[in-house]
């Protein structure tokens, strides 16, 4: 039998100020999937992120790169 044990992205992003991590980075594809999580890490009240981070995915689309530096950017 598989329990439910889904978790909200608050509960999971409460728990990681208490690993003894010196920088928090985001990994960013410029995908909805990890914008989202940077996003939702960036607007944490439990986490200070220190830097988003461009991960080619390798799918050839070159203007993701460039998205990824302006989206970072705007978040100040």
């Amino acid at each position: 039998m598989i329990e439910d044990t889904a978790r909200s992205p608050d509960d999971i992003l409460e728990e990681a100020p208490t690993t003894d991590a010196e920088a928090v980075y985001a990994l960013v594809s410029g995908g909805t999937d990890s914008t989202t999580a940077a996003h939702v890490a960036h607007q944490s009240e439990y986490l200070d992120l220190d830097a988003v981070v461009y991960i080619d995915p390798g799918i050839g689309v070159p203007a993701s790169r460039q998205w990824v530096q302006s989206w970072a950017d705007s978040l100040g």
